[in-house]
């Protein structure tokens, strides 16, 4: 940050940049909790899953379990987190 930048801004401006930061801090906030709930929405339906044997059916269709779609998108949703995270 170049502090003798900031110095020369007026103050209207900085308050200004200072409601845009925290509108969009309580955006990515929402979205982070929103990833959050999805994600243990979906690790749910996931074991869920796993804890089922597959039927004829869903063999034919999907191969195995790691194939289902409630799994692939929790390893979607894992993955994501995982990258905000780092």
């Amino acid at each position: 940050i170049d502090h003798k930048l900031l110095k020369r801004v007026p103050h209207d401006q900085v308050d200004n940049i200072e409601k845009q930061v925290k509108s969009k801090l309580r955006e990515v906030e929402y979205d982070i909790n929103a990833l959050i709930k999805s994600y243990k929405e979906v690790k749910g339906a996931r074991q869920e899953a796993f804890a089922n044997e597959l039927t004829p059916e869903l063999i034919s269709r999907y191969g195995r379990k790691t194939h289902l779609p409630g799994n692939v998108i929790f390893k979607i949703i894992s993955c994501s987190l995982e990258n905000m995270s780092n």
